[in-house]
Formats: structure tokens, C-alpha cells, sequence
């Protein structure tokens, strides 16, 4: 099967953006490419995928992890995508379904963060109380730092999230979401409302 050339990565890489008008996730447009020829090496996709931004000023990132073209990315297009990006984190529920422990969607948040919206580097689960105070202890936190490939380099991001799956301590989430403020550019926090779970955002 065809091993890919760098030049040919970047052709079938806008290929597939000119045929998404709503964007397509980084992690997604990499694993499509390596999967339509699987004798290139991933790392050779990683990286001719992402030398595309300096290589091209027709190419914007609406949220982070999220790939356009430029001319689908007016302003009223990017918002409604960031809108639907959000409303897709919601994962259904059955209420009839046992109850779930809060302790099984820690790993599974971190490797959303990290692998499917590319908004951290790196993870690293804490959950529980193992500060002995809940208000300094999110129960999953990341940081966005700059890799070998980032042609620039950028200030460390420290990204932090609480995780409740009872809806009525949602307010109690909220603050301590604000107390992550306190050494967190971004705080997340993931909790059950209406038989569906959902993604918020805390920011300055």
C-alpha cells in the first residue's frame, strides 16, 4: 500500500477540510489520513499535518483542537460550530440505568481533553480528597504546553476540572471551580443535569 509523502499528507489533508464545511477535529483528520494509507508512520502525519498552519494562511482553528478552512469560518458559521461542539459533549443517560460512581468518568475526561478536543498536552488524574481539601483538589487537571513541532513558543496553560454526577451539587462545583481559578487559566466542570451530562466552561 502507498507510503505517503509529506507534500501528499498536506494535499489529502486540505482535501478532506474543502469537503467538511462544519470542520474537522485535528485527532480525527490525522487518524482518517494514516488509516487511508497505513504504511506511513503516524508521527509523519502528525507532523506534516501540523506544518499545514505555517505552510498556509488558508486554514483557522475556530476552538481549540477544531480545523476549518478559512473561507467556511465567517463569524456566524464559527459560532454556531462552537455551539454544536458543546452540545455534543452531552452523553445520554438512562434513568434507569445503576448509578454511577463519579471515581469512572476521571480517566475518561482526561483522555477527552488530551486525545478527541486537543485542549492539553499532558493529564493528570487526582479525584477524591487527596489534598484533604476539595477546594484545591480537581479531580482531573492539564496542561497546554508547547511541543517540539509548535513553530512559536507560548506561556504554559494550566487547564483544571471538577467532575459531579449529582445535579444538585452543581453549585457546590461551581465554586470550587472558581477556587481552581486561582492557578487555572481554564477550570471545566462535568456534571449530570436532566439525565445527560454536561460540559462548562469557567473562565476569567
Amino acid at each position: 500500500m502507498q507510503k505517503l509523502n509529506t507534500e501528499q499528507i498536506r494535499n489529502a489533508a486540505l482535501s478532506r477540510l474543502k469537503k467538511a464545511p462544519e470542520g474537522i477535529r485535528y485527532t480525527q483528520l490525522v487518524d482518517e489520513i494514516h488509516q487511508s494509507a497505513p504504511n506511513t508512520p503516524k508521527n509523519t502525519v502528525h507532523g506534516a499535518v501540523h506544518s499545514l498552519l505555517a505552510k498556509t494562511n488558508h486554514i483557522v482553528r475556530p476552538s481549540r483542537g477544531l480545523w476549518m478552512l478559512k473561507e467556511f469560518a465567517n463569524a456566524s458559521e464559527a459560532a454556531s460550530v462552537i455551539n454544536r461542539e458543546l452540545a455534543t459533549t452531552a452523553v445520554s443517560v438512562d434513568s434507569k440505568q445503576a448509578k454511577f460512581k463519579e471515581g469512572q468518568f476521571y480517566d475518561l475526561f482526561a483522555n477527552w481533553l488530551r486525545n478527541d478536543v486537543d485542549e492539553v498536552t499532558e493529564t493528570l488524574v487526582l479525584g477524591g480528597s487527596i489534598f484533604r481539601n476539595k477546594w484545591g483538589n480537581p479531580d482531573v487537571i492539564g496542561v497546554y504546553k508547547k511541543k517540539k513541532s509548535d513553530p512559536i513558543d507560548f506561556p504554559l496553560e494550566i487547564v483544571s476540572a471538577e467532575i459531579k454526577i449529582d445535579s444538585a451539587e452543581s453549585i457546590t462545583a461551581f465554586g470550587q471551580a472558581c477556587a481552581y481559578r486561582l492557578f487555572s487559566q481554564n477550570t471545566d466542570i462535568f456534571t449530570r443535569y436532566r439525565q445527560s451530562y454536561r460540559r462548562f466552561l469557567v473562565t476569567a
